[in-house]
């Protein structure tokens, strides 16, 4: 265990868990190849869990979560939800308003409100 002043915290325990705390303004945790994880004050908290998992947590106001190649998941705020799975799946959620459903090149499904509905059959 190495600690240097209040600034920073560096604990190693074998190649298996590096831990780095600097301030309250970082704190990262490295944990194997498999999972890293890093928080930056309340601000930013990043996720990388192997190359499997990614997740990013930005604030209240964004939340971007990537799963591998497969799964692509993008949470921005209350009034954009956007989630993109694979290439077969696009689903478009944005706010009350707009609610945009894309499934592939065979179906494509728009749904503005309650007043419109549209699908495209191609």
């Amino acid at each position: 265990m190495i600690i240097v002043s209040d600034a920073l915290v560096m604990i190693i325990v074998s190649d298996a868990l590096v831990m780095i705390i600097v301030s309250d303004a970082l704190v990262m945790i490295i944990v194997s190849d498999a999972l890293v994880m890093i928080f930056v004050s309340d601000a930013l908290v990043m996720i990388f869990v192997s190359d499997a998992l990614v997740m990013i947590f930005v604030s209240d106001a964004l939340v971007m979560i990537f799963v591998s190649d497969a799964l692509v998941m993008i949470f921005v705020s209350d009034a954009l939800v956007m989630i993109f799975v694979s290439d077969a799946l696009v689903m478009i959620f944005v706010s009350d308003a707009l609610v945009m459903i894309l499934v592939s090149n065979a179906l494509v499904m728009i749904i503005v409100s309650d007043c419109l509905v549209m699908v495209l059959c191609v």
